[in-house]
């Protein structure tokens, strides 16, 4: 039992050291060249950071309830088994703006995609008009470039204006045009400004089927057991169940 101790003190004692990865398993140390943007530091157990996804699955945009729309991203991290923790879609319907939904008020903390590449180094980042790169990875990390997806919303994270007398805007749920549109964006590789959001004018029916951007709760960074631990672990608990 003592050497399972020895083994234990060893493997805590080297967690200081060993790589860290983020809470999911996707995240890891050499994301955004091994520092966390938030901070300016190299990434250490108890960061924070947020992941972002495009659906590999599609839906209407009919819906003028937000949690609709949250339920349809949330799925499909279950499917992918990422559904330990809370997603919410990056839209906005009349009633509920894409920075209320996905809570990414204020300065925030670093955002990347299933490829460990940033997005945006925080919420304001995420905001002002721009971001580091397009969301082209699935929640199954598949590749998927220069798609539309259902946005609703503006660069700034609010409510789309269709700039009708109207006022209602192309938001998720639809407009006030007959038939309803919705706001859509676009990934492809030249769109890292506003256009990721708002593709200019472009837009769709609601009926129509696109894919959603999806943003999880704020994850941790957690240490990585060393390979030297995890074998002195292994190695004591084998001589413990010779000596029984």
């Amino acid at each position: 039992m003592a050497l399972l101790s020895a083994a234990v003190m060893v493997l805590t004692s080297n967690s200081v050291h060993a790589a860290v990865i983020g809470q999911l398993g996707i995240l890891t140390d050499a994301a955004n060249g091994g520092t966390n943007p938030a901070t300016g530091e190299a990434w250490k157990a108890g960061d924070t950071y947020r992941l972002v996804f495009l659906t590999s699955t599609t839906t209407t945009a009919g819906s003028t309830n937000i949690a609709d729309y949250n339920a349809f991203v949330q799925s499909a991290a279950n499917a992918a088994g990422y559904g330990s923790v809370t997603w919410k879609a990056i839209g906005s319907t009349a009633t509920v703006s894409a920075i209320s939904n996905t809570g990414t008020s204020g300065t925030g903390v670093g955002i990347f995609d299933f490829n460990n590449t940033k997005i945006a180094d925080g919420y304001t980042d995420l905001w002002d008009g721009s971001i580091d790169s397009t969301i082209n990875y699935t929640e199954a990390g598949l590749l998927i470039a220069d798609t539309q997806y259902y946005t609703g919303t503006d660069s700034n994270g609010l409510q789309a204006n269709d700039g009708s007398a109207s006022g209602t805007g192309r938001v998720l749920g639809g407009s006030n045009e007959v038939p309803p549109s919705v706001q859509l964006g676009r990934n492809r590789s030249d769109m890292t400004n506003g256009r990721w959001m708002r593709q200019f004018s472009t837009t769709s029916f609601a009926s129509t089927e696109y894919r959603m951007l999806a943003m999880s709760e704020e994850l941790t960074v957690v240490p990585e057991p060393s390979s030297v631990g995890l074998g002195l672990i292994a190695c004591g608990l084998a001589m413990l169940r010779r000596r029984r």
